[in-house]
């Protein structure tokens, strides 16, 4: 297994980096046909598994974390490598505009989704602002994410994960 750790901004601390931070963790490890999975997984087959996180929520510094199952017979500074290039890769290219769509698309779709049980938006409350951020921070999320430019995405990856 590979993991991989970066350092990057809370919401409370840089709240336009912790959106495009989300947008972009979305488009790079939201689902099976996002951008680490598809390219490690699905067309290289270095990998059985490849998945990115982040948590925008933290009074201090969080951190970007990716976890990486090399596939049989797979070096791991092989799959590694092939990580990193993906990195370089949306660092230097950016995100297409049809990637950004449906990465907003499925993050406002999961929260609006969230809202739908007793206890999801009290957590969803509680944990924001036990991190500092306020209640517009929660209800204005969507329309903060759907402001998310491609530009701040690709500008994130460059400053928090190509140069880590």
């Amino acid at each position: 297994m590979v993991f991989w750790m970066a350092r990057a901004p809370g919401g409370s601390q840089n709240k336009q980096d912790s959106l495009a931070l989300q947008v972009l963790m979305e488009i790079m490890s939201g689902n099976a046909t996002t951008r680490l999975y598809k390219s490690l997984v699905v067309e290289q087959k270095l990998a059985t598994s490849a998945s990115m996180g982040y948590s925008e929520q933290s009074r201090d510094l969080r951190t970007i974390s990716a976890s990486l199952v090399p596939a049989s017979g797979v070096a791991p500074e092989k799959l590694e490598a092939a990580f990193y290039a993906e990195l370089e890769r949306v660092g230097r290219d950016g995100v297409s505009d049809s990637e950004l769509s449906e990465a907003k698309t499925r993050m406002k779709d999961s929260a609006a989704y969230a809202r739908d049980s007793l206890s999801g938006p009290a957590r969803i409350v509680g944990q924001a602002l036990a991190t500092g951020l306020t209640l517009d921070d929660v209800e204005y999320w969507p329309y903060d994410i759907d402001a998310v430019t491609a530009a701040q995405v690709k500008d994130v990856a460059l400053r928090h994960l190509v140069q880590n």
